[in-house]
């Protein structure tokens, strides 16, 4: 699939491409200025600085400022947040219910303390919430800002 993408790129302004990393040795060069990739998993690994280093040409995108500390030296084009508002909900160690929680826990005891709360959550009263404050709006518009400014410089 990817070499029928790189067949027809002369066809489109940008690419843009969900895949992570497993695109870049086909793209990059000359088509690399022409591209731009959604990072959707944890930057955390450990030979991703080195990758992103052979691959300084391939425009990223994280969708958070914190995904992007373990590859500051990465080509990032912007960030687009997925989700909610940075701003709408503050971390907490006491949580009260009525909001989305992210666990992330390093000892065994403690991700199944945090667990209980979870599954009290209403699914449906959630995804509503969700829908409210989220909207596929504003990710396009900071995607479009994004591709103007690779069309702009290139």
């Amino acid at each position: 699939m990817l070499k029928t993408v790189r067949e027809m790129a002369s066809q489109f302004d940008i690419l843009h491409f969900h895949t992570d990393n497993l695109h870049f040795p086909v793209f990059a060069g000359a088509l690399a200025a022409r591209t731009v990739t959604t990072l959707h998993s944890r930057q955390d690994g450990r030979d991703l600085e080195v990758l992103y280093g052979a691959f300084l040409d391939m425009p990223l995108v994280s969708i958070s400022d914190a995904q992007r500390k373990p590859v500051p030296h990465a080509n990032f084009a912007g960030t687009v947040q997925h989700g909610l508002p940075r701003h709408l909900l503050s971390l907490t160690s006491q949580p009260n219910g009525g909001y989305l929680a992210f666990l992330r826990a390093d000892l065994a005891g403690e991700a199944l303390r945090c667990v209980g709360p979870l599954l009290a959550l209403d699914r449906r009263r959630v995804r509503e919430r969700f829908e409210q404050r989220f909207t596929a709006d504003r990710m396009a518009r900071n995607y479009v800002r994004i591709y103007q400014n690779l069309i702009k410089y290139n």
